[in-house]
């Protein structure tokens, strides 16, 4: 029983000890005492005093909630810690879904730990096709399973580890292109762009650079361009290098002065300065050049071609042999046969015209078709043996003009031909006899019908949108600026309404983007309905732009509210049933901007006000926009500088 006791006096003594050893460092009445005979159990012999067991009692209490005290506060400080961290990756997280660009990251270990919605997206993938510790290769092998990878999952870290990247392509004919980037903590950061347009449009303007050097080099008169900078040819066509007698790849890269001679180079530099220094940018001489025993003279006319900040940066030449045009008159007389050959070689119709009597007496191949006859069957006839009365009437009065003009004189005309009503550029040149009176006419007629129709379709196509064909941003801001100049000095006011098609990517996901385009021209119809006269443009793929007068804002507000109103409704295209809507940004004249751009900014202001808010919304410009849209810039500087500096070792624990 004795032992028993002991057993639990030396069981209660030991916390008891401890308790002591404690108070005795911190407390001033822990001397000597408290470790004393006196104050051990009866079980060792000695007396315990009440008071001094009351003493380590209380200090053991202060001590406990001291230490009590401290562990709280450091459990809050790591509290504070872990939600700053959390904070942090969520913001980071949100920046980096809201990227065009697909995003993966891994650890040292190759396990997913990132991986933004774009790159979703993009491959067609879910969330909860990424499961917890799945690693990146792991994610290209679903992938290849899934058809949107066509390579093995080395070869993809092989080709996406070099600078340039790799382009992979995708089901329905899209371009990924894909870089993969090694991190500093043996983690990696994987990016994926859809660049398919831009792909489209690379071959699009090769083809078309393939084109023009193509027209170039069956142009007849000799073409060559040239570097303002440092003078060197940077394009010589076929003609050109029959001419010079050299062959492009001896002209391309080098100067006029490793080419020609030194006086005929003389003569090129100065007119290239000439050229440079015409307030018209352009510069017409002739000169002569040698060609073995034989002189050649040449008329040129020089152009120069500017940059986007109106600095010249490229000079076109164009070289035409005139030397036998300018005997063209004494060959005539001489010999016709000798005319006859030369005339037939011209791609250009060419009549000679006796003044006398009016009477044709050369008609090359070509003017066949201005004849609709053979030139054998025209020689000898007159413009009223073989056009109907009111043609004849109009080509004898223009042959009048030229004569009592006594020189060039060039106008365009429709001519009737066997393939229908054609414009034709007519040049009429008087040829005068010994006496200085006229003696032959002669005419070339040019096909420019083509040529015109073209010009006509691309000055459209500059000014208008090719899916609505309604006018683009250039033609909406010209019309601006004419409104404001219209309305500047007045009390007239109008606005400016920037139109946000909602779900149009929606529409284009579910049902394709043909129905998409269908739904761009019937919104367009809508539109221009609702409009009722006023300015209506395409400024974007999504976004249209109103032009609205009357007492504003009201005129301006009632407009979207009608516009909101009819696109409502439902759309009928291919037989599916396809609904949208439209938020709505607005700008006033003269109050938000007095000049066009500074309108249709705020007016994209007002829009970017209105879909923060939501789907539907109409907004109207308020000042305070603007540092809106400066604070987002700077967040968004702040977020690609955050994305492009290395990330601590421990951030991709969190994710």
């Amino acid at each position: 029983m004795a032992d028993k006791n002991w057993q639990a006096g030396g069981k209660i003594l030991i916390p008891a000890q401890a308790v002591l050893c404690v108070v005795a460092t911190v407390t001033p009445f822990g001397g000597a005492s408290a470790v004393s005979g006196n104050f051990l159990p009866q079980g060792y012999g000695g007396s315990a005093d009440p008071a001094m067991i009351w003493q380590m009692l209380i200090g053991g209490i202060v001590i406990a909630a001291f230490l009590a005290a401290i562990a709280l506060w450091v459990h809050s400080a790591l509290r504070k810690v872990k939600r700053a961290q959390l904070r942090r990756n969520v913001f980071i997280s949100s920046a980096l879904n809201n990227l065009s660009q697909g995003v993966v990251m891994t650890d040292a270990q190759k396990r997913i730990v990132f991986c933004n919605n774009r790159y979703l997206e993009i491959y067609g993938l879910v969330r909860s096709d990424i499961p917890k510790n799945m690693t990146g290769p792991e994610l290209l092998e679903l992938r290849r399973q899934r058809g949107v990878l066509d390579i093995s999952v080395e070869e993809f870290y092989r080709l996406a580890e070099s600078p340039e990247g790799f382009v992979t392509q995708q089901p329905g004919g899209r371009s990924v292109l894909v870089k993969y980037f090694g991190l500093p903590n043996g983690g990696s950061v994987a990016t994926h762009e859809d660049c398919t347009e831009q792909r489209e449009l690379s071959r699009q303007l090769a083809s078309t650079k393939q084109f023009l050097e193509s027209v170039l080099d069956n142009v007849p008169v000799c073409v060559a361009a040239k570097s303002i900078e440092d003078g060197r040819y940077i394009f010589a066509n076929r003609a050109f290098e029959r001419f010079s007698r050299f062959s492009r790849d001896n002209i391309v890269g080098k100067r006029a002065d490793e080419i020609f001679r030194p006086e005929t180079t003389a003569s090129i530099e100065a007119a290239d300065q000439a050229a440079l220094g015409s307030p018209e940018g352009q510069y017409r001489n002739e000169f002569v050049v040698e060609r073995g025993s034989q002189k050649r003279v040449l008329s040129s006319v020089r152009v120069i071609a500017r940059d986007d900040r109106n600095r010249p940066e490229f000079l076109i030449v164009l070289l035409d042999d005139v030397t036998d045009r300018r005997s063209l008159s004494e060959e005539l007389e001489n010999t016709k046969k000798f005319l006859e050959l030369v005339v037939d070689n011209i791609p250009v119709s060419l009549i000679v015209e006796r003044v006398s009597d009016g009477r044709y007496l050369l008609a090359n191949r070509s003017a066949e078709t201005i004849l609709n006859r053979r030139r054998e069957d025209a020689t000898g006839l007159t413009a009223a043996d073989i056009f109907n009365p009111r043609e004849a009437k109009l080509i004898i009065a223009r042959d009048e003009a030229a004569i009592k003009k006594r020189g060039l004189l060039a106008e365009e005309h429709p001519i009737s031909t066997k393939d229908g009503l054609r414009l034709f550029l007519t040049r009429r040149m008087t040829v005068l006899d010994d006496a200085g009176e006229p003696q032959y006419l002669i005419k070339t007629h040019e096909d420019v019908t083509d040529r015109r129709q073209t010009e006509s379709r691309m000055a459209h196509m500059a000014y208008h949108d090719g899916l609505t064909d309604l006018p683009n941003r250039a033609a909406f801001l010209q019309a601006l600026a004419q409104m404001i100049e219209a309305c500047e000095g007045t009390d007239e006011e109008f606005a400016v309404l920037s139109v946000d098609l909602d779900g149009l990517k929606e529409i284009n996901d579910v049902f394709g983007h043909a129905v998409g385009d269908k739904l761009l021209i019937e919104v367009a119809h809508r539109i221009q309905h609702t409009a009722r006269g006023g300015v209506v443009a395409r400024l974007s793929g999504d976004e249209f732009g109103m032009i609205i007068d009357g007492k504003q804002p009201v005129a301006g507000v009632l407009l979207a509210e009608q516009l909101a109103e009819t696109l409502s409704s439902e759309f009928l295209i291919d037989g599916k049933s396809v609904r949208t809507g439209c938020t709505t940004g607005i700008s006033v004249f003269p109050h938000n901007g007095s000049d066009a751009a500074s309108l249709l900014a705020n007016a994209g202001a007002a829009l970017f006000r209105a879909k923060a808010k939501s789907r539907g919304s109409i907004s109207i410009y308020e000042p305070e926009m603007d540092q809106q849209i400066r604070d987002r810039r700077v967040l968004h500087q702040d977020l690609s500088l955050a994305i492009r500096l290395p990330q601590p070792r421990h951030w991709n624990t969190t994710w």
